[in-house]
């Protein structure tokens, strides 16, 4: 049996997503259970990168048109 390469690898990550009828021109809805503790997700469970943010998916369609 080998050893984790990172802190996170071989985790349970109890994601839930949430695709609309925009998809793919609209990023999905992705959330973790509140207090769920990793380095890219707020406290409330919500995720932090900026490629799921609405606002700038509609700003990299912008400028990719």
């Amino acid at each position: 049996m080998r050893l984790p390469q990172t802190d996170w690898e071989g985790g349970y990550y109890p994601l839930t997503m949430v695709f609309s009828e925009d998809y793919p021109s609209k990023p999905p809805k992705c959330k973790f259970p509140q207090g769920f503790f990793h380095p890219n997700v707020y406290p409330s469970g919500t995720v932090c990168l900026s490629i799921l943010n609405e606002d700038n998916v509609s700003m990299i369609l912008l400028m990719n048109a």
